[in-house]
Order: C-alpha cells, then sequence, then structure tokens
C-alpha cells in the first residue's frame, strides 16, 4: 500500500508539473516514468497493481512453500508415528510393515519435498524478472541442484530407513524400560 501511495503521489506530482526527477521504491531508485518491476523477496513480491499477474504469482509462490514445508513435516514424522503405533500396539504393527511404510512413505515426501523446493525457486526466479532479471545467487541455485532431484527420487527411501535408525534407539530404550516395569509389576504380585 505504501509503494501504491507514493506512485499516486508522484504521478500527480507529475500532472501538477512537479516532476522529482527518481522516486525511491523498495529500496531502488527509480526515474518516475521508469517502468517499475517488482522485486522478489523470499517468494513474496511487492507490486504495484494489486490484480497484477505478479500478485498471482506471489499466491503461488506462497503455496508451494507451503507444501515444500508439508512434505518436509511429514517425511519427519513418519517414522515416530508408525514406531509409536508398534508402541502403543505391538500386534497390529508387526516389523515389516513399518519398515515398508517408512521406507515408501519418506520416499514419497522427500521426493515431493524437493519438486516444491525448486518449484518455489522457480516461481521466484519468474516473479523476479526470468533469468535475466533475477539476482545471480537465485538463478544459479535453481539452475544448479547438485543432483537433490536424483538421489531424492531414486534414494529417498533410504533416507527414510536412515532416518528410522535414531528413532529405533530411542523406541528400544522405551520398550526396554516398558518390560522393566512389566517385570517388576509382575515380581511384585
Amino acid at each position: 500500500m505504501k509503494y501504491q501511495t507514493q506512485f499516486a503521489r508522484a504521478a500527480a506530482r507529475k500532472r501538477e508539473g512537479y516532476s522529482p526527477r527518481h522516486l525511491k521504491i523498495c529500496g531502488r531508485t527509480m526515474s518516475v516514468g521508469q517502468s517499475w518491476r517488482p522485486k522478489a523477496t523470499c517468494g513474496l513480491v511487492q507490486s504495484a497493481n494489486p490484480r497484477s499477474r505478479v500478485t498471482h504469482l506471489n499466491c503461488q509462490a506462497v503455496m508451494i512453500s507451503a507444501y515444500h514445508f508439508a512434505s518436509t513435516a511429514l517425511f519427519l514424522t513418519v517414522p515416530p508415528f508408525l514406531l509409536a503405533l508398534r508402541f502403543a500396539k505391538p500386534s497390529r504393527m508387526p516389523w515389516w510393515p513399518l519398515v515398508l511404510l517408512t521406507a515408501l512413505l519418506c520416499w514419497l515426501f522427500s521426493s515431493l519435498a524437493v519438486y516444491f523446493h525448486y518449484e518455489h525457486l522457480s516461481e521466484v526466479v519468474a516473479a523476479a524478472g526470468g533469468v535475466e532479471g533475477a539476482p545471480k545467487d537465485l538463478v544459479s541455485r535453481w539452475q544448479s541442484d547438485g543432483a537433490k532431484r536424483v538421489f531424492a527420487y531414486w534414494s529417498g527411501w533410504l533416507y527414510g530407513l536412515i532416518y528410522l535408525l535414531p528413532w529405533l534407539v530411542i523406541y528400544s530404550l522405551a520398550a526396554a524400560a516398558r518390560n522393566a516395569v512389566a517385570r517388576r509389576r509382575s515380581a511384585a504380585t
């Protein structure tokens, strides 16, 4: 809103005959008659026109970022959730479905997280003016993925199994404590 009022004030001054040489908008000094491209910051785009396509890209970039966050959060919660199910009802969750579900779901969520990360970067690059107008570090992050996509698609299941290992240590300690308490109760009776 602040930038829209600055543009309106500058346009009114120009019509009245007062024309300042430069106007500072979004940290960039620009001529008043110069067309203004929005500046992308962390996926959020500041636009002078609220009905522009850039505002749509802003919402899309935010949604893609939310999908990335949700995929990452789901990846991190799959092993503890499945182990909690096994801890509560060991007969209902044998070990082979636990390992299989962990590998499958972690592969899915790691692949989705990497996909949405790079979709978010492509939206930010497009909102910043494309490859020519975007900052060089943003373009290089967007173009060179360092084989993250390939590793997520081919070995995302392995990420899940490796992430399961520390949770298995915690699970074994909790199961040992539960068994020790059960033995004490049975010995006391």
